[in-house]
C-alpha cells in the first residue's frame, strides 16, 4: 500500500545489499553528511504496508530527528521548510563584525599615552561549558543512533512475529486436515471390521469348496 509523501521530506531508498540494520544505519548516516539540512523520511515495512518511523536530518552537530504518529510527522514537514527559511534569514541578517572600527580602536589604543596595565588578568573557566555541551552534543548523537537502531529492530522482529504466526496458522490447519483424515480411515476400518464379522461363519463352506 503507497503512502503519500509530503513535499518536505524525501524517503530512503536503500540499495539491495544493504539488508541488515548496521548497514542500514551506515548507510543513513552517509547519505545525510552528504545531502545536510536535507529532511529524510523512514519506513518500515509490514507486510504490504509502509509504516514512516521518523523523520531525520544531519546538521553540523547531532543528528536530530523526530518520531511519533504518522499525523504529527506530516504537521512537522509541513513545517519543515518555513523553519528552515527563517533560519537562512536569521542567518543572512545576521550583523557581521566591522573590520573598520576595529581597525579604528586598536589605532587608537595603540596612541594612548598611558601606562600599561600590569594586572595580571583574570583566569577565566568559562571554555569548560562549551566543552561540556559538545559532550552533550555526541553523546545525544550516539543516542539517537541507538534509538533508530532499536526501532528498525522492534520493526524487523514485528514482522517475523507476523511470519510466524502465519506458520502457526497453517500448521494447525494441516493437523486439523489429518485429524479428518484419521477419523475417516477409522471409520472405514471399523466399517471393513464389521463386514469381516458377518462373513465369520461361511468361512468353513468356503474351505470345504
Amino acid at each position: 500500500m503507497a503512502t503519500e509523501q509530503p513535499a518536505g521530506s524525501t524517503e530512503i531508498q536503500y540499495p539491495v545489499e544493504v539488508t541488515n540494520a548496521q548497514s542500514r544505519k551506515q548507510y543513513k548516516l552517509s547519505l545525510l553528511k552528504s545531502s545536510p539540512e536535507s529532511l529524510y523520511c523512514d519506513y518500515a515495512h509490514i507486510e504490504d504496508r509502509k509504516i514512516k518511523n521518523n523523520l531525520i536530518f544531519h546538521t553540523e552537530h547531532p543528528t536530530a530527528w523526530l518520531c511519533g504518529s504518522e499525523a504529527s510527522l506530516h504537521s512537522f514537514e509541513d513545517i519543515f521548510l518555513l523553519l528552515k527559511d527563517e533560519a537562512d534569514k536569521l542567518e543572512t541578517t545576521s550583523p557581521e563584525p566591522d573590520i573598520n572600527a576595529e581597525s579604528t580602536t586598536t589605532d587608537s589604543t595603540v596612541n594612548t599615552s598611558e601606562p600599561p596595565n600590569t594586572t595580571p588578568a583574570p583566569t577565566n573557566s568559562t571554555p569548560v561549558a562549551p566543552k561540556y555541551m559538545e559532550q552533550m552534543r555526541e553523546t545525544l548523537a550516539l543516542l539517537e543512533q541507538d534509538f533508530t537502531e532499536f526501532w528498525e529492530l522492534t520493526m524487523a522482529r514485528l514482522c517475523e512475529q507476523s511470519l510466524s504466526q502465519q506458520l502457526r496458522d497453517e500448521v494447525c490447519q494441516v493437523k486439523r486436515e489429518c485429524r479428518m483424515a484419521l477419523s475417516e480411515a477409522m471409520a472405514e476400518l471399523k466399517e471393513l471390521q464389521e463386514d469381516m464379522k458377518l462373513l465369520e461363519p461361511s468361512w468353513p463352506a468356503l474351505k470345504r469348496t
